[in-house]
């Protein structure tokens, strides 16, 4: 089955396992999601960096919640939020929604001092997934095969635009990778937004890979616009 209709048929059937009117998260700051953190640059998103240095800390909470709750929640990354005031059932409110998720996972290394035959240092990592040594490395990496659309923004793009909620899910699959998410991929996410969408602010799309800031991703909408951010 081609890549493109694989990623169809996966948003319409997590449409219907979840009956399509609660599936989705409607705003990345709500109480659907814990233990936020924010990255400073891309290099995950572009594929520059295979895997991405977190802080130990939020990497072994975030373990313990997945081992806990391994049916009921998951980990991952999002990109492109849109943010606007929304009529949420019946309801005017300001959201800011992700519109790709990309399943994360956490990989923990050692680092190991040995020496070698001229007797110098060497600094090896080994692989301690199952380790409890505090002198772990944790690292963030991502699964692009299973990247897929956030509902709940493709909805409030086909809402702002002539087509259905099918034909947006088509006309962004057309446009996006199967890989890691390139400047070329930000520019044709554009294009197709500003083609079949009224009043949505997609500039910033244009500075990716640069992201937004958190400050400029809560600072709080007065205009009715919708404005996506990279």
């Amino acid at each position: 089955m081609p890549q493109r209709l694989n990623k169809i048929v996966r948003y319409l059937s997590e449409c219907y396992k979840a009956d399509n009117r609660t599936l989705g998260l409607f705003d990345f700051f709500g109480n659907k999601v814990e233990k936020r953190v924010f990255l400073k640059e891309a290099l995950l998103l572009t594929g520059e960096f295979a895997k991405y240095p977190i802080e130990e800390k939020w990497a072994k909470e975030v373990e313990n919640t997945l081992k806990v709750y391994s049916k009921e929640k998951v980990l991952l990354l999002s990109a492109f939020f849109i943010k606007g005031k929304r009529n949420a059932l019946g309801e005017i409110k300001t959201a800011c929604t992700p519109l790709v998720f990309i399943p994360a996972f956490i990989e923990s290394e050692k680092l190991v001092i040995t020496s070698d035959e001229t007797e110098k240092l060497v600094v090896k990592s080994e692989d301690v997934s199952d380790s409890e040594s505090e002198e772990n490395e944790y690292y963030l990496s991502l699964d692009f095969s299973q990247m897929s659309l956030n509902p709940s923004a493709v909805r409030m793009l086909a809402a702002a635009s002539n087509l259905s909620t099918a034909e947006m899910v088509e006309k962004l699959t057309d446009a996006s990778n199967t890989g890691p998410i390139d400047f070329q991929s930000a520019v044709a996410l554009k294009q197709v937004i500003d083609q079949h969408c009224n009043l949505i602010d997609t500039e910033e799309l244009m500075l990716y890979p640069q992201l937004a800031t958190v400050k400029s991703i809560k600072k709080k909408t007065e205009l009715e616009q919708l404005k996506i951010f990279s």
